[in-house]
């Protein structure tokens, strides 16, 4: 869902709708970002693998490094 919205604000009109989206989904989930880092922890979950790689997804296609 997220990404195809992020699609459709390619295409928008609106000058910087693309670069507010971006920001309020950095700020949405930077905290889940922070504790998660990139690596996987060995004991990890498997319920938290799949939102590790989520995170990283959404973070990844909103501009963050």
């Amino acid at each position: 869902m997220e990404t195809n919205f992020n699609s459709i604000l390619d295409y928008s009109y609106m000058n910087n709708t693309k670069i507010v989206f971006q920001i309020y989904v950095h700020n949405l989930l930077s905290y889940i970002y922070n504790i998660l880092k990139w690596d996987p922890l060995p004991n990890d979950s498997s319920e938290t693998a799949m939102l590790h790689g989520l995170i990283l997804i959404i973070m990844g296609t909103n501009g963050r490094d």
